[in-house]
């Protein structure tokens, strides 16, 4: 084999040997494309879902907390009908201390009738007191379901974030992959112009000669 032919050879296997690279490295990139997209589309298809899930809790959650509330203002409008009548079985029951204290006149029949009166007037105190203790364990009660069904909404908004994160930093990957699909390209087609033009030239030179 004559220095002509090793040179043409040379070119041709430099050419096909450039042209391979370039076609392993395509592929490489498009692949890895492709299995992004999938994975992006598929987050992407139950990110919706779950947020489609998330909003229709949030929803019943917001529902339950109103409820809660309103039954919260319920019971406190009516645990302060009762103080009011405890602060008027006080002033009812000093009314009457007061007059055996300083009603020198009164009588012992009216003194047993006094001293009736103040005992039903502390049992009445004292039953309104005992259903106000039960009022304010519901109030309790409700508030912590209240904090309970907040703290579920908190966790689906968080869940929501997170997923939405994981979808930026996909879509974010899959720009960089489109990035240098573009620049791959563009690669290509100087690789393919060098190619050709080493082709022709060499061609050329056999006519020429």
């Amino acid at each position: 084999m004559n220095s002509k032919n090793i040179v043409k050879y040379g070119v041709y296997i430099a050419i096909a040997l450039i042209l391979m690279l370039f076609i392993v490295k395509s592929c490489n990139i498009y692949d890895n494309y492709s299995v992004l997209k999938g994975q992006y589309n598929l987050l992407q298809t139950e990110t919706n879902a779950l947020v489609k899930v998330s909003q229709k809790e949030i929803i019943e959650y917001q529902n339950t907390i109103a409820e809660r509330d309103t039954r919260i203002k319920e019971i406190s409008a009516t645990v302060a009908v009762k103080n009011k009548k405890i602060q008027d079985l006080h002033i009812a029951t000093q009314n009457l201390e007061d007059t055996l204290d300083f009603d020198t006149q009164i009588s012992n029949e009216d003194k047993i009738v006094n001293l009736q009166k103040q005992v039903e007037a502390w049992k009445d105190k004292f039953a309104i007191i005992s259903t106000i203790v039960k009022d304010k364990d519901e109030i309790i009660f409700n508030l912590q379901e209240k904090y309970n069904t907040q703290l579920k909404i908190s966790l689906n908004y968080k869940e929501m974030y997170e997923r939405s994160q994981q979808l930026v930093l996909l879509a974010d990957k899959r720009l960089k992959l489109a990035d240098k699909k573009i620049r791959n390209a563009r690669l290509g087609s100087t690789v393919k112009t060098i190619a050709l033009g080493a082709v022709g030239g060499y061609l050329i030179y056999k006519v020429v000669k």
